[in-house]
């Protein structure tokens, strides 16, 4: 609960699993947070609000990542 999803990025990439996809649901479109969350381990940040077409394209494209 006091934890920010940037720091949630780097706890779940060095103690759960590199290979963990995510992706960042973000109200928050400044290039320097997009940017610490891909150097932390992001696979993927998509800005809110997004439309359901675009974000199932981005899931189905992390899932294929996985299944590789």
């Amino acid at each position: 609960p006091y934890t920010s999803g940037l720091e949630l990025i780097g706890l779940i990439k060095s103690n759960v699993s590199r290979s963990v996809p995510i992706m960042v649901l973000s109200a928050i479109d400044e290039e320097d947070t997009v940017m610490i969350a891909f150097k932390l381990g992001a696979d993927d940040f998509i800005t809110k609000p997004f439309e359901g077409p675009e974000l199932t394209v981005r899931v189905n494209r992390l899932l294929q990542m996985v299944k590789a």
